[in-house]
């Protein structure tokens, strides 16, 4: 799972390859000051290929991204992390796990923090809009993507004014044929 704020967190780092790397990118191009992606991933064999490969491969994008070999959930208390302006949530294929994930973000969420479910169509999601249908600070149900894995984007808190950056389903499907 990663957490993307300025504390901007992902869960799941998995290789590092995926939403790790284009959120770091995000937060390079755009010169965010103070940003900084915190991403935790509990298999050691995982952290181990992420950390080579950002150091040989994106050295540049270092200084953007804390690596925790860790629990996500963990490394939230652990590191005390506060005042989430993003974040991606891309674990385990384990729906429960998904639900703790999202109730240990929840309050430190930004008002208006958007959050990005990655695989949303499979198990690890699977319990996840009938929770936040049942909570008053979840906005709209957000946007749900009809990509083969699914995508989604939801609010903590909705702002009165939308937030700027759009998903492009076309994109989206290209980018993960590529």
């Amino acid at each position: 799972n990663s957490i993307f704020a300025y504390n901007r967190y992902n869960g799941g780092t998995w290789r590092g390859g995926g939403s790790t790397l284009f959120a770091a990118l995000a937060i390079h191009e755009n010169d965010i000051e103070g940003a900084m992606l915190h991403t935790a991933e509990s298999e050691i064999a995982h952290m181990a290929v992420a950390y080579h490969s950002w150091r040989s491969e994106v050295p540049g994008l270092m200084k953007w991204v804390r690596f925790y070999w860790m629990d996500f959930i963990e490394m939230l208390d652990i590191h005390k992390i506060t005042d989430i302006d993003f974040a991606v949530l891309d674990g385990p294929e384990d729906a429960d796990y998904t639900v703790r994930a999202v109730q240990a973000i929840e309050p430190l969420l930004k008002s208006g923090a958007p959050v990005i479910f990655h695989d949303a169509k499979t198990l690890k999601c699977a319990k996840i809009r009938p929770y936040m249908a049942d909570h008053p600070k979840w906005g709209d149900g957000g946007d749900w993507l009809d990509t083969e894995t699914g995508m989604a984007r939801v609010w903590w808190d909705k702002p009165e004014v939308e937030w700027p950056v759009k998903i492009d389903e076309d994109a989206t499907d290209a980018n993960r044929d590529q």
